[in-house]
């Protein structure tokens, strides 16, 4: 897909490099809903008492914005005034936490279903409003049906998967419908067309940064140096957001490459904006300026529209991974946990092909 020159880079979501080889076993993913199961886990808990309603909403095969705008008009508030942590998938069954301001002094408002596929399972108040980003993570449990393949192998592929982690890429939602998001961030960024409002602008520019940092991390999984320190890296501590600069050392003690190498801290790749040749240097600078070929749309681009460079990890480990036959009809189930902005489908494509091609 290329929209002119500087533009090009976008690889599809299957079309990218697979860290352990191709997996084991194939079967249907998502056939319903309820297959794709995601809880959050905020890694807090609400303080019980505030100017905030917090909400845990379970909903089934809709959006994060539908949902806020629910809840806008059941307690006639602006969808701005409506927080949330993630967005978290469509074709799923999802729990999530919402915030609304509680304009009336005791008003409950309670459980129940809200609208089809939406039900609020449980209310309490806070202190502030969600803001993005302050969950923890994710809990997934996830049913794949009509397994082929070699089960050994893929019990195999679990363990190997659990050691080592997998590269952390975006997922194929990041860039829309058939990578719609792709096209109209192109024609943003190029000045040709204005998007409808700023959820759309802020979704066509994370289409743009997530479609270069792919393009890096692709790269990487080729040369086999997506899990290994190159000189120059920034690396990111596991379980922090800053990544160091490059060469420091991290202030525990040790060197980057020994982190990096006992899963303690991850190679980065770029979150594109303006300053973003200051997250690299020497080798790993190269590496990223020649990954990037033929993207020099994209960096002009994000870089004018006031983006400020960072930095993501290269790699994901997923916690408490285990997966068990499905007593339904003999697939299976898969269930781990991912920090924020980790996507489960860069897990799965290591471990399961899907067969329905989803």
């Amino acid at each position: 897909m290329d929209f002119a020159r500087g533009f090009g880079g976008f690889i599809p979501f299957p079309a990218l490099a697979r860290a352990h080889g191709a997996p084991p076993v194939a079967g249907v993913l998502r056939r319903e809903p309820a297959d794709f199961r995601v809880d959050e886990e905020l890694g807090f808990e609400p303080e019980g008492s505030g100017p905030h309603h917090w909400l845990l909403v379970r909903k089934t095969g809709c959006t994060t914005p539908y949902a806020a705008r629910l809840l806008a008009a059941r307690y006639a508030l602006p969808v701005r005034e409506v927080g949330f942590a993630g967005l978290k998938d469509r074709h799923a069954e999802t729990t999530q936490w919402f915030t609304v301001p509680a304009r009336a002094p005791g008003h409950d408002p309670g459980s129940g279903e809200i609208a089809a596929g939406v039900r609020i399972v449980r209310a309490v108040r806070g202190r502030r409003k969600l803001r993005r980003g302050v969950h923890a993570g994710n809990r997934f449990a996830i049913t794949i049906r009509d397994v082929e393949g070699d089960r050994k192998a893929f019990a195999d592929r679990v363990g190997r998967v659990a050691r080592a982690g997998v590269p952390s890429y975006f997922g194929a939602q990041r860039f829309g419908r058939d990578a719609g998001n792709v096209a109209a961030a192109a024609g943003m960024l190029r000045g040709d067309a204005r998007p409808p409002g700023r959820l759309a602008r802020g979704l066509y520019l994370s289409a743009g940064r997530s479609l270069l940092f792919n393009q890096v991390l692709h790269r990487r999984v080729g040369a086999g140096t997506w899990n290994t320190y190159v000189p120059g890296d920034a690396v990111v501590i596991a379980g922090r957001r800053r990544a160091l600069a490059p060469g420091a050392s991290p202030r525990e003690g040790g060197l980057a490459e020994e982190w990096v190498a006992a899963l303690r801290a991850h190679p980065t790749g770029p979150l594109w904006g303006r300053g973003a040749r200051g997250g690299v240097a020497a080798q790993a600078l190269a590496f990223e300026a020649a990954a990037l070929a033929g993207c020099e749309g994209w960096q002009a681009g994000l870089e004018a529209a006031g983006l400020a460079a960072d930095r993501r990890a290269l790699r994901v480990v997923p916690s408490n991974l285990e997966w068990n036959k499905s007593a339904a009809d003999g697939g299976l189930v898969v269930r781990f946990s991912l920090s924020r902005g980790a996507y489960a489908t860069a897990v799965l494509r290591e471990l399961v092909g899907d067969r329905a091609g989803a």
